[in-house]
């Protein structure tokens, strides 16, 4: 995972501090209940299709 990191100007957090904040965010997200979905590495294209996919299961 470390190897597709970059900081830049727009992610200031080194990668430590990065993995601090997700874990934070998943935990705050499991104890309010919310589901997470794990997107994998494709193109966004593909990664769009299944949120979308993932909130029709949700709405039915």
């Amino acid at each position: 995972m470390f190897q597709i990191y970059i900081q830049d100007e727009d992610r200031m957090e080194t990668f430590e501090e990065a993995v601090e904040v997700h874990k934070s965010l998943e935990k705050t997200y499991h104890q309010s209940k919310l589901k997470i979905i794990k997107l994998p590495f494709t193109t966004s294209q593909k990664r769009f299709d299944l949120i979308l996919k993932n909130c029709a299961n949700e709405l039915s």
